[in-house]
């Protein structure tokens, strides 16, 4: 009887562990995709025109000019009222190729959130694709920073950063002859970060301030961290519901698992 109690602690306790583990997908999804069909994720979001309309003043730009582009640009899912992007995963189809590159495609609802609001449906039906890790195909997806809300979850972020330098040496090697004069160095820079890259542009050191990149990624390919900024300041921000879980899930399974053997020692010693 002591040990039929023990056991059903141990299996109730072990419900509990489950939202750490990192189960499978099913078997018709390539192993590099990392989500699957039923899925919520959900990121808080923060979007910001200011600094937009900074740079594009410091490049001389009209004033309607500004007004035109950044009304365009944060309208709808990127309002800056909205704090808040939900999407559900409602189909994942068979793996395609497009010139000998693999991607899997998926169907998933998008919602958002305003402050104090609740969940509003702001496309039924979208569909986006997870590009198997290739180098090449995947330089071309970050050749400007952040790469997608999810990705192939097998990237190898530190051959990426290096292959996108490679890439900018060329582009910038100081004696472009097609050019016509000689070029500057490049004045753009990747580096890996944890499970992402991060990047650095200035494209004149003299007129304007920098554009900064970052994203990082779990262990599922899902955008856990994401920001654009110019001069430090936030343009857009992701960041990943529980994304401290997710940076930390083994300390929570240890911690868990001791508080287990914990409450089982002082069960049998009690019953001694």
């Amino acid at each position: 009887m002591k040990s039929t109690k023990i056991i059903f602690f141990l299996l109730i306790t072990s419900m509990f562990l489950l939202p750490f583990i990192n189960f499978a997908t099913a078997a018709k999804t390539p192993n590099y995709v990392g989500i699957k069909e039923g899925d919520e994720i959900i990121w808080t979001t923060y979007f910001d025109d200011d600094p937009i309309e900074d740079y594009f003043e410091e490049a001389g730009m009209s004033e309607t000019f500004i007004d035109n582009y950044t009304d365009e640009m944060f309208d709808d899912e990127y309002d800056k009222d909205v704090v808040g992007w939900k999407i559900k995963i409602l189909e994942i189809e068979k793996e395609d190729d497009d010139d000998g590159d693999e991607y899997v495609k998926y169907t998933y609802k998008l919602y958002i959130k305003e402050e104090d609001g609740d969940w509003e449906v702001e496309d039924k039906k979208d569909k986006a694709k997870i590009w198997k890790y290739d180098e090449d195909v995947y330089v071309d997806m970050a050749y400007f920073g952040l790469l997608s809300l999810v990705i192939a979850d097998n990237v190898k972020w530190g051959k990426l950063a290096e292959e996108l330098d490679d890439e900018l040496d060329d582009d910038f090697d100081g004696n472009d002859e097609s050019a016509g004069a000689e070029v500057e160095t490049s004045l753009f820079f990747f580096m890996e970060k944890e499970n992402g890259i991060s990047t650095f542009m200035n494209e004149d050191e003299e007129d304007f301030d920098d554009w900064t990149t970052t994203a990082q990624y779990n262990d599922n390919g899902i955008l856990m961290y994401g920001n654009y900024a110019y001069d430090d300041d936030i343009i857009f921000e992701f960041e990943l519901q529980y994304r401290i879980v997710y940076e930390w899930w083994w300390a929570a399974v240890v911690i868990a698992v001791a508080a287990v053997v914990i409450v089982v020692v002082i069960i049998i010693v009690k019953k001694r």
